[in-house]
């Protein structure tokens, strides 16, 4: 059996954001040393109740230099959000710093919040997911990407660096 470490990361009123995040990295340092096996930190927008990790790859990276062994999953990039070749680019760059450890994960979402603060209709998340994942796949399996899809269009992009 495997254990992991999952933090939504809320920060109330009388907290500091730099402190939760100072003890969320020692958290997970010490969580290895103990024997977990994955640290993954939640994508959320808006809501300090309920999270301040808008970019779980930045503690991620983070994490990456404190710890060795340790898995970074991310729990999950909003994929409909975001431009997918970014993404994968990102990805890739975390694989790479951390030597091979990270557990792409991926989702929908379901707070309308996020899609009308970027501006992104919540009726087409299904079909942006689905392109989005598509994109990322081909950037991190040819040597050049081209895409026409319904909501991004690419020509001969070579997206490096490539996952470990």
């Amino acid at each position: 059996m495997k254990f992991g470490i999952h933090y939504q990361l809320p920060c109330y009123g009388s907290q500091s954001p730099v402190q939760r995040y100072r003890d969320t990295i020692e958290q997970s340092v010490y969580a290895e040393a103990l024997g977990f096996e994955s640290v993954w930190p939640v994508e959320q927008h808006f809501n300090a109740d309920l999270s301040i990790t808008p970019a779980p790859l930045l503690l991620l990276a983070a994490l990456a230099e404190r710890t060795q062994r340790l898995r970074l999953g991310i729990a999950i990039v909003l994929l409909p959000l975001s431009h997918p070749l970014r993404i994968a680019e990102e990805i890739a760059s975390l694989d790479v710093l951390s030597n091979g450890r990270v557990e792409f994960g991926v989702g929908r979402g379901a707070i309308p919040l996020h899609f009308s603060a970027f501006g992104v209709p919540q009726a087409e998340s299904r079909e942006r997911f689905a392109e989005t994942l598509e994109l990322i796949l081909k950037a991190w399996t040819h040597e050049r990407v081209s895409h026409r899809g319904r909501f991004f269009q690419v020509e001969k992009v070579a997206v490096v660096p490539r996952p470990v």
